[in-house]
């Protein structure tokens, strides 16, 4: 027997290990194709007694799930294998529940299984998985591109790669535009520098839902360790013919970024500055031609639009945190600009800092964002006549359920519809392929012709779906996510921040701030305030713990909470749920919770890290500056009391 089973014996039947680690252990260290170096670094763990290590490294085995894989490449505790002498990492962090050469290969093995079989059962579709790859700049994410692109080769499939860091929203544009079966990004989007992760998409340029979730699940589950290092040690280093794009390729997403503005004209004639940062990430390179082309005068944060893999100037690159907006602040008030942008390190989030009456930055929850573009293009297209007089009812904003409530208030006064999706733009991608797809089939029925989609101009694409299908208005997420037109099909920091530039060019125009507009919409519909609250599960027994906590929401829900009772309950993960088109909503372990008092409060488990979310929403009247103090001394004793309830369930002490 080895040392290193000697030592894994010894530490499960001491307790050390929890049963699945040393399940996992065992099925890795044991894999013949396993790199040495994978091996020598679990020795390494054994050998030092690393059993915390070991046990968050290995307790269950990387997920598929909501945006693909994500999880560390970086370790709690690094072994010599894993980083050279002046700490660098060299390796990805060997471990089951780790992202690494492994896990990659498998999810990139899954994938093309899926889009093999996918193409098979459509035969106008038969062809060989053409798969695009984009990656950002974190830790090992080229070398994992590569491996990625490398494994689809190997398989049979033709793979295109970025040739240098990329956002994920030209990741979407391209698998659209390049007619691919499949698109990967390599990213961690706003997580710790310690992060990376594999975040799969499907021919629509949408990441994957159903079926394809399911059945690429089903395939990553079935593959063991040593089938994957099998495949990987084919590999070998050498060049295994995948191609880059072309360089040109940018300037063609660029220029689709612009059919997200609907009248230009204030750009023109009433220009803004702004302050920006990419907080270390990949939006410059496409923000800055983007922002000329806009007549925009853009500052940057110079330090932060240097693709940096450790954010060495932000704790976490995450725009929704205000400690990401120090830099990009500071900037602002120095050339005294009244509009600052941050986006996340792979630039699909975007959020937004502008002056309030006393003349301070004040940073805009992505709620009040949302609020703000929805308003203003709603007022806009109307005032240009978009929808004709018939057509209001086949336009929608859509927005997940955990978006501000104050949209349903405007898409009613507009006539529109408001669907409201699961969290997570996926599902906002898959609203806009139907839409799509019902256009099309109205159309064939009607005139005996198909009709490429993408060759439309965005006129005639919004006159056939006002027409035969919906069209859509803006896509918006409470995270900081949005969407203008539907050349993408995931949040576009990108398209965001041209439509922020809109409207600020057109608050100008009227001689309005946002926070002045915000409070007009306020006054018309009342004072909407909305909170968000986030426990974290770290490690393999606070995923236990959090699991634990979810499925008794299901076997004994709450009835009252803070004192006040529950008049309705929302429970998605068993509850038969259909949106404004009638289309069922998907199970997950979801609850949204009406109070007797006019508050809700909904909670999740958040799909790419270990954590509950907890939001609150409230309506007040109209005085807003009562509402909002109303608000905050509720939301205080409501999270108190959910915090509580959390606790108990978890027996926490």
């Amino acid at each position: 027997m080895g040392f290193w089973r000697e030592c894994h014996n010894e530490a499960l039947a001491g307790g050390k290990l929890r049963p699945e680690s040393a399940e996992n252990i065992a099925a890795w260290r044991g894999a013949v194709h396993l790199p040495q170096w994978a091996k020598d670094s679990i020795n390494c763990l054994l050998e030092r007694e690393k059993w915390d290590e070991l046990n968050d490294r290995f307790f269950t085995t990387t997920a598929f799930g909501t945006a693909g894989i994500r999880g560390r490449v970086i370790g709690n505790y690094q072994t010599p294998q894993e980083v050279d002498s002046s700490g660098m990492p060299i390796n990805a962090a060997v471990g089951s529940t780790c992202i690494n050469d492994v896990n990659i290969a498998r999810a990139t093995m899954a994938l093309y299984n899926h889009c093999e079989n996918w193409l098979l059962c459509h035969s106008d579709r038969f062809d060989i998985p053409k798969l695009v790859i984009a990656y950002d700049n974190r830790f090992f994410s080229r070398h994992f591109a590569e491996i990625s692109a490398g494994i689809w080769k190997i398989l049979g499939g033709h793979a295109l790669v970025f040739d240098s860091p990329r956002s994920t929203p030209q990741l979407s544009f391209f698998v659209r535009h390049l007619h691919a079966t499949a698109g990967v990004v390599i990213t961690a989007s706003h997580n710790p520098y310690h992060d990376n992760g594999f975040k799969a998409y499907f021919a629509d340029g949408a990441q994957v839902v159903e079926p394809h979730a399911s059945a690429i699940t089903s395939n990553y589950n079935g593959f063991g360790v040593e089938d994957v290092c099998l495949v990987l040690s084919q590999l070998n280093g050498e060049e295994i013919g995948y191609k880059f794009l072309p360089q040109g390729v940018d300037e063609i997403y660029r220029q689709c970024l612009e059919e997200s503005i609907v009248d230009r004209s204030s750009l023109d004639k009433y220009p803004i500055s702004i302050a920006y940062s990419p907080l270390h990430g990949t939006g410059y390179a496409i923000m800055k031609p983007l922002l000329e082309s806009l007549n925009v005068q853009c500052y940057p944060v110079e330090d932060q639009c240097q693709l940096d893999p450790n954010f060495s100037t932000v704790k976490l690159p995450n725009p929704e945190i205000p400690e990401a907006f120090t830099r990009v602040i500071q900037l602002a008030n120095e050339k005294n600009i009244d509009l600052a942008i941050a986006t996340d390190p792979d630039a699909d989030r975007m959020a937004i800092a502008c002056r309030n009456r006393d003349g301070q930055m004040e940073i805009l929850t992505g709620n009040q964002t949302a609020v703000l573009l929805a308003a203003y293009r709603l007022e806009a297209m109307n005032r240009l006549g978009w929808f004709g007089e018939k057509n209001f009812k086949n336009a929608a904003i859509i927005a997940s359920y955990v978006t501000t409530p104050l949209l349903d208030v405007l898409a009613k006064e507009a006539e529109i519809k408001i669907i409201r999706t699961l969290i997570g733009f996926k599902w906002i991608g898959e609203k806009l392929q139907d839409y799509e797809e019902k256009m099309k089939a109205e159309i064939l029925r009607a005139t005996g012709h198909s009709i490429d989609y993408q060759a439309l101009s965005s006129e005639t694409k919004r006159e056939l779906l006002l027409r035969h299908s919906t069209f859509f208005i803006l896509g918006a997420e409470e995270s900081c996510g949005y969407m203008g037109c539907d050349r993408t099909r995931d949040k576009d920091s990108h398209a965001a921040v041209a439509m922020i530039c809109e409207l600020f060019s057109w608050l100008r125009s009227q001689q309005l701030t946002a926070l002045d507009y915000l409070d007009k919409i306020y006054g018309c519909h009342g004072y909407y305030g909305e909170c968000l609250h986030t426990i974290y599960y770290p490690g393999a027994d606070g995923l236990d713990a959090m699991n634990q906590c979810l499925k008794s929401f299901t076997t004994h829900p709450l009835t009252a909470l803070a004192g006040k009772k529950i008049t309705h309950c929302m429970d998605f993960s068993k509850d038969h749920i259909c949106d404004a088109d009638g289309k069922v909503i998907a199970k997950q372990a979801f609850w949204i919770l009406d109070f007797e008092d006019d508050f809700r409060l909904a909670f999740r488990a958040s799909g790419t890290e270990p954590k509950m979310k907890c939001y609150l929403f409230y309506r007040g009247g109209k005085s807003t500056n009562e509402a909002k103090r109303s608000a905050k001394i509720a939301f205080e004793g409501y999270i108190d009391a959910f915090q509580s309830e959390i606790d108990r369930r978890t027996k926490k002490k």
